[in-house]
């Protein structure tokens, strides 16, 4: 060993080492909650599944107490439309992928999936069947 050299310079290498083992470490248990944070900021972008809004745009030119904006290929659509069918609801339903008229409708909705099921003063978006069956209760449906 050099008489004028650094006793601690071997140890640095070890220390170096060390550190970046403990990064990676840190990194891979940061993972899983990156990806638990991001669920939730995904789920907080989200609108809620219920709205209280003012219907009546929707409601009184239709002459039905429930409107429905669908899409012919989508599976939520359908089952919203079979629990209304069993539940012997009348409604009007808006197929937006079969009218322009309809699309341009659900555009001015200003929401981002479907079905939407207005009831009274509830926007209900996606298929809830308890917040659903809640609505048209609250309707006398």
């Amino acid at each position: 060993m050099n008489a004028n050299a650094d006793p601690r310079a071997e140890s640095r290498p070890r220390g170096v080492a060390l550190q970046a083992a403990l990064l990676v470490v840190i990194a891979l248990l940061a993972l899983p909650a990156g990806a638990y944070l991001g669920g939730w900021l995904a789920e907080a972008r989200q609108p809620p599944a219920v709205q209280t809004v003012d219907n009546s745009a929707w409601l009184e030119p239709a002459h039905a107490r429930v409107v429905l904006f669908t899409s012919s290929t989508c599976p939520h659509c359908q089952r919203t439309l079979e629990f209304l069918d069993r539940r012997g609801v009348r409604y009007a339903n808006h197929v937006i992928d079969q009218s322009d008229a309809a699309l341009a409708q659900y555009l001015a909705l200003g929401v981002e999936a479907v079905p939407v099921v207005l009831v009274g003063d509830r926007r209900i978006i996606g298929f809830h069947e308890q917040i659903l069956a809640d609505a048209l209760r609250r309707e006398g449906l």
